[in-house]
């Protein structure tokens, strides 16, 4: 033991060996063995030597910590676990064996046990700092974030140099909508720790959410500049780089999607855009409807240097995306199919090194089928009929900011003499009766549209079309239909920024937010734009 203690590891290993060759059960020196080899990083020798210690003594607890951390350090957290658990039972006031035990839990996803032993080794050793960090960690990701914020803040008082907490306590309220003091917290942490790549980037969405744009752009370029494999931080900076036209650099780093996982796994290396004759082209679409309704247009511009194009889709696509020059075949995802290569959808602006300048705008380049647009305009009354999508889809990241509430669209519906058409495949029977309280009258068409080709058709019939920034949106301006986009404060990349046309879809008008939350000044101005379209009041 002294040997051991003096880190004589070698002479420590010999003299355990020769107590056991003259009693091969003794209990301390097999728990010495198992623990020189724990430190030599021999974990089966130190499970099977401490393992041996513990069938001949179970009533120890220092045995079954010392058993766990062997498991711990072989990676086999559940054996850990349950050697921890053994020690605890048998020995219930040790801080180190319940912290221990919720790392482990909370490395499992286990945030409840860890953070009820997290509790237990705060409460035995109240000035152990790591113990707060862990229980305000395991807090934190079981949505108590007020609880987590206490924790990080009383951890903060033991050692106020704690960087990462000041981080957490930055993504908390960012998360609880405290802003100034999210950000306030990820500047305390950049004070400590200039080189702290997450800070960074945790600062960037603050930033971007304060509407600091530029500010926010130079955070995320610092995250990735000091981890140049900050996929989050890559992205992040793409999507601004977008937004503010930088398209060469954007679509560089807007390639950090597929280590995000947003692409489809694929075992060989994307297409890098050489001509390759006689090959098949399979183009794997991504992420949103609208997303590929608006990069489809790629296609006609890729197709000679390719022997045949497939494309693989959501079903309720197929159809619309067969009516597209160049495509040989639609399939839908998870169908298996033969390739030679392969691209994700809206990797093809990056290979073709599009500006704002060089869009493709082959508009229209959706041709809806003769007989449905028929059918549709047979539907519709003999006067101006107007599109109407007031919200995205609820399980979007940002729904919140893409949601008109339909009781500030009905005055508008009230006002305006036209027929007015619900694109709104999911409108709820309380939002259309907002919509009427002012008097106007709306046809609920979306719920009987039956895929993305059928609401071409309508788009195709309408005049206009007014809608949040959806799908439908980019639809109607595949489709070269006059349509009025109402945009929140902070745009998707696509839109820009201070403009009120977008060079994608040329048919389009844009109406911005100009306060985050606020559309009165935007519906204000789209009823005045309907008079000046229709300027006689409905009676």
């Amino acid at each position: 033991m002294d040997a051991h203690r003096s880190q004589n590891l070698d002479e420590a290993e010999r003299l355990g060996r020769e107590v056991l060759s003259q009693d091969p059960e003794q209990i301390d020196a097999l728990h010495l063995l198992g623990a020189i080899a724990h430190q030599r990083g021999d974990q089966a020798a130190a499970i099977a030597a401490i393992s041996a210690a513990v069938a001949r003594k179970p009533s120890s607890a220092a045995l079954h910590r010392s058993l766990a951390h062997a498991y711990r350090a072989a990676t086999d957290s559940a054996k850990a676990a349950e050697h921890y658990s053994r020690a605890i039972d048998l020995e219930p006031g040790d801080a180190k064996t319940h912290f221990s035990l919720a790392a482990i839990l909370g490395e499992q996803g286990d945030f409840a046990g860890a953070a009820l032993h997290g509790e237990h080794a705060v409460s035995l050793n109240p000035q152990d700092i790591k113990a707060h960090c862990l229980l305000a960690y395991a807090l934190q990701s079981q949505n108590k974030l007020e609880d987590a914020a206490a924790r990080y803040e009383q951890a903060l008082t033991l050692d106020p140099r704690l960087a990462e907490a000041f981080n957490n306590l930055g993504l908390i309220y960012r998360t609880l909508g405290d802003l100034p003091r999210a950000l306030a917290n990820l500047e305390g942490a950049l004070e400590i720790k200039p080189d702290y790549a997450d800070a960074h980037y945790n600062r960037g969405l603050v930033l971007e959410s304060l509407e600091r744009l530029e500010e926010a752009l130079a955070s995320y370029t610092r995250a990735t500049d000091l981890a140049p494999g900050h996929v989050d931080a890559q992205w992040n900076e793409g999507l601004l780089r977008l937004l503010f036209g930088d398209y060469a650099r954007g679509w560089a780093k807007y390639e950090a999607r597929a280590r995000r996982g947003v692409t489809a796994r694929v075992p060989t290396p994307p297409w890098t855009g050489e001509t390759a004759p006689g090959k098949t082209l399979l183009i794997h679409t991504e992420q949103g409807f609208g997303d590929t309704i608006q990069f489809i247009r790629y296609v006609a511009a890729i197709r000679d240097r390719v022997g045949r194009m497939i494309v693989q889709c959501d079903p309720k696509l197929m159809r619309l995306l067969q009516s597209v020059s160049g495509v040989d075949q639609v399939i839908p995802r998870g169908e298996p199919v033969v390739f030679d290569i392969h691209l994700p959808l809206m990797s093809l602006p990056f290979i073709a090194g599009t500006t704002v300048q060089t869009i493709p705008t082959p508009i229209p380049y959706f041709q809806p089928a003769p007989a449905d647009v028929e059918k549709w305009r047979n539907r519709l009354k003999p006067e101006l009929n107007v599109g109407l999508v007031w919200r995205g889809d609820p399980a979007n990241a940002i729904y919140a900011r893409k949601i008109v509430p339909p009781d500030m669209l009905a005055n508008i519906l009230a006002a305006a003499p036209v027929n007015w058409v619900s694109l709104q495949i999911d409108a709820a029977p309380d939002e259309l009766r907002a919509l009427a309280a002012s008097g106007g009258h709306i046809d609920d068409l979306g719920r009987e549209l039956s895929d993305w080709a059928d609401t071409a058709a309508l788009v195709s019939s309408l005049d206009l079309v007014i809608a949040i920034d959806t799908a439908v949106a980019h639809l109607a301006g595949a489709l070269g239909r006059p349509c009025w986009i109402m945009l929140p404060a902070i745009p998707d990349w696509r839109w820009l920024l201070e403009r009120n046309d977008s060079p994608w879809y040329p048919s389009t008008t844009l109406f911005r937010q100009q306060t985050a939350g606020d559309w009165a000044p935007v519906l204000q101005d789209i009823q005045a734009e309907l008079r000046a379209i229709v300027p006689r009041p409905r009676v």
